[in-house]
């Protein structure tokens, strides 16, 4: 995409999501905007929001405990996630998996260890959230005997997901093409031995992760949704996930604006009217925003602080020395010091 078309697509998605806000401002109006923005609708919101960050650093750090050396900390964690989050909103989007790549590499993991790790990450969290996403969705719309046929095959699907992961890996390094316009591909992918404990867990700990993030937004719209409470709370569900996994494939838009929110207006319409699925989904933006700019501050933090910058030494002439001539050596003995 030519440059000025890519400007030019941005600035229409801001117009776009500023009339959005906009109409989001004058429908809560009518819904009285205290009912969500009260201390007991926004505080459990927040905090279920704080724990689905905690989770999506959990699932990574529970992929980067397989390779036994070296140590993750914490800190280091949420920086590879931060900078990740960060990098999306640039041209290209790659620059996020870039720089999580260049942290990977200052701990000894070569550009083939990391692009495994970051494609097992991807595959673990579109795999839980086209499960979760899809399972929900055919939960609301179609008929329990078919509901419980797909969680059948999602319950068979697990296992075949943990233990046959090194053969769908392999397949996953045949499609360059496709990953290459959604993450920088190593030309010697680096084979990554898989702990299914640990990988098992960071599968769970994804699945929870798109749970609660769904949760913030049950949480702080329930006085809206309350009428098909049940009914609501999984379309948000579904919604969420699957809006995400379609921001990922539209590679081309930014940061995916635009592609979420159009898909969570798909879903959400399908049981609400269009005034309240589109607070959802700008308020699902903003959180989104949020989340992103707190993280990528911690990674700039974390970077300014791991890598700082060389400060120049100036060293300033020796006293007494004229411009153009050296100055004479010592000689003699002073104290502390030998003269040979």
């Amino acid at each position: 995409m030519p440059r000025y078309h890519r400007t030019l697509f941005i600035i229409l998605l801001a117009i776009c999501l500023g009339c959005a806000v906009l109409y989001l401002l004058d429908f809560l109006d009518t819904f009285e905007l205290d009912n969500i923005t009260s201390a007991g609708q926004l505080m459990p919101a927040l905090g279920l929001q704080v724990i689905a960050v905690w989770l999506s650093v959990l699932a990574w750090k529970l992929l980067l405990a397989m390779r036994h050396h070296p140590v993750f900390s914490w800190p280091e964690a949420f920086a590879h996630i931060g900078i990740t989050l960060m990098g999306k909103y640039l041209p290209g989007r790659v620059w996020g998996l870039l720089g999580r790549g260049f942290l990977l590499k200052h701990r000894g993991i070569e550009k083939g260890g990391a692009f495994t790790l970051v494609l097992a990450d991807h595959f673990l969290m579109l795999y839980t959230g086209a499960v979760i996403g899809v399972f929900s969705l055919i939960a609301v719309i179609a008929p329990l005997f078919i509901t419980f046929l797909l969680l059948l095959a999602i319950m068979a699907s697990i296992p075949v997901a943990v233990y046959a992961y090194p053969e769908v890996n392999e397949w996953l390094l045949t499609q360059k093409e496709f990953l290459r316009k959604r993450m920088p591909v190593a030309d010697e992918p680096e084979y990554l031995t898989i702990i299914p404990g640990s990988f098992s867990l960071s599968l769970v700990t994804y699945a929870g992760y798109w749970i609660v993030t769904a949760g913030v937004l049950c949480s702080m719209f329930e006085p809206m949704i309350d009428i098909d409470l049940g009914t609501n709370r999984t379309l948000i569900i579904a919604a969420i996930p699957l809006s995400t996994i379609a921001s990922f494939l539209a590679y081309r838009a930014t940061g995916g604006v635009g592609v979420r929110e159009m898909v969570i207006l798909a879903v959400l319409m399908i049981n609400m009217p269009f005034g309240l699925a589109l607070a959802i989904a700008v308020t699902h933006r903003l959180f989104c925003m949020l989340n992103d700019l707190l993280l990528g501050l911690w990674a700039l933090g974390y970077l300014s602080y791991t890598f700082p910058g060389k400060k120049k030494e100036e060293k300033s002439p020796q006293r007494g020395a004229r411009p153009g001539k050296r100055p004479r050596p010592a000689t003699g003995r002073s104290r502390g010091t030998s003269a040979r």
